[in-house]
């Protein structure tokens, strides 16, 4: 019961931060602050440390190699190994899977719009580049291609959110047998 207390919490994450993109696009203007002022601020005094504008380098890349796992977990759908075969109510295991599919692409999105600021910042030597969801999706926003993006990214993680509430009872839970 823990693990799909974990889920749902995790749904419900997922679903704050798709909000979180849904107003930022209505809103790209806007300018970003919280989160964003402490990646930056975090970014910013690594920088000035020797190595730090490799870290944040290596910071970024790694979310974009993340982001790869993802994108492979969405076509592969090597999530399904961890649902157990069956319908949840009238949702069929075929729709679960999509739902999976769509929102792992959302949540490969949003590492990539991140790793890619962080790349880019310390790359340039600029921490202000450096940005979190919001900043990075406002930002993308802004560009031609952005807000497709956005949606992609607030889309994919609303999905998500639903492909967790609703595969929860599906999971399979590691230690239910004992």
């Amino acid at each position: 019961w823990l693990t799909r207390a974990g889920y749902l919490v995790s749904a419900v994450v997922y679903v704050a931060l798709a909000w979180t993109a849904a107003s930022f696009a209505r809103n790209p203007g806007k300018p970003a602050d919280g989160e964003d002022s402490k990646v930056e601020s975090f970014s910013s005094d690594l920088m000035s440390h020797s190595g730090g504008r490799t870290a944040v380098f290596l910071i970024g890349v790694v979310l974009l190699v993340i982001a790869a796992a993802f994108l492979w977990k969405a076509l592969s759908a090597s999530f399904t190994s961890q649902l157990m075969p069956g319908d949840v109510g009238p949702i069929s295991h075929r729709v679960l899977v999509i739902l999976g599919r769509v929102g792992w692409v959302g949540r490969s999105a949003m590492m990539t719009v991140i790793g890619f600021f962080l790349a880019r910042a310390a790359v340039r030597f600029n921490p202000d580049e450096a940005q979190g969801l919001d900043g990075s999706l406002r930002k993308a926003a802004t560009s031609g291609w952005g807000m497709a993006l956005v949606v992609v990214v607030g889309g994919g993680l609303v999905v998500y959110g639903v492909f967790c509430v609703l595969s929860a009872p599906r999971r399979r839970l590691v230690g239910a047998d004992s």
